[in-house]
């Protein structure tokens, strides 16, 4: 994801989504076993995906 596209959604994402991103995404870059890193990799991703979903408004 381009920087200035991950800026925008930032800030849109509450105090708690941001904390648990980086949270997530520093685990990534210092954890070593495979099954904890998916972990986190997929719970980065969840929480990505629910800002980019809220934004995006009701389907209707």
């Amino acid at each position: 994801m381009p920087e200035n596209e991950f800026q925008n959604i930032k800030k849109h994402m509450t105090d708690k989504e941001l904390e648990e991103y980086m949270e997530c995404t520093y685990l990534l870059l210092s954890t070593v076993n495979r099954s904890e890193i998916l972990h986190h990799y997929k719970r980065a991703r969840e929480i990505l995906t629910t800002v980019v979903v809220r934004l995006q408004g009701p389907l209707h």
